[in-house]
């Protein structure tokens, strides 16, 4: 799988036919040159096996984010993975849904898709605050994926100092989101 040496580096992936299930990309792998979503799609059907079989039933992805367009198109791009997604359109939800996912049973989110740009505080600062509770142990630690129309440098660099894992520029791209997927999911 190719995968990205430092955070905030693109990975390799190509534009494919359209193959069933595959939102019309696939990711290749650099050596072999062959499509990987099938291994991605049975990495995630084995995620959520290993989920269901704790008792836990909750979406294994958390999107944050103020447009209910940028939330629609992103769980429309995931459901080709056959992954649901919770949301959250703010620093205050944010916190309520990952505090309503800590109970008996529950494994919390296994990603965090984080809007730069939130209303009130930004998804700078509910990430910073996120960190700051799972290094606490009050929250399971996950990656946080950046995902912002701005692409510039400086950008960038903000979101590796909040601690956000990985960048993904907006319109998201299916074959960014495989290989986020793929680098990211357990």
């Amino acid at each position: 799988m190719v995968s990205m040496k430092t955070p905030f580096q693109r990975g390799t992936t190509s534009k494919t036919g359209g193959a069933a299930g595959t939102a019309g990309t696939q990711v290749l792998n650099r050596r072999e040159g062959r499509n990987d979503n099938e291994e991605l799609i049975e990495k995630i059907k084995r995620l959520i096996h290993e989920r269901e079989a704790a008792g836990c039933t909750c979406p294994p992805i958390l999107i944050v984010d103020d447009n209910d367009f940028n939330i629609y198109s992103l769980q429309k791009q995931l459901d080709p993975f056959g992954i649901k997604a919770e949301f959250a359109l703010n620093y205050d939800m944010t916190f309520e849904r990952i505090s309503h996912h800590r109970g008996e049973g529950c494994l919390g989110f296994e990603l965090i898709f984080m809007d730069c740009d939130l209303p009130g505080k930004d998804g700078f600062e509910t990430t910073r605050d996120l960190c700051h509770e799972m290094e606490r142990g009050y929250f399971t630690r996950c990656p946080i994926i950046a995902t912002t129309g701005y692409v510039d440098n400086d950008i960038k660099e903000r979101c590796r100092l909040s601690g956000m894992s990985d960048f993904m520029s907006k319109p998201i791209i299916p074959s960014e989101l495989a290989a986020i997927l793929a680098r990211w999911l357990r």
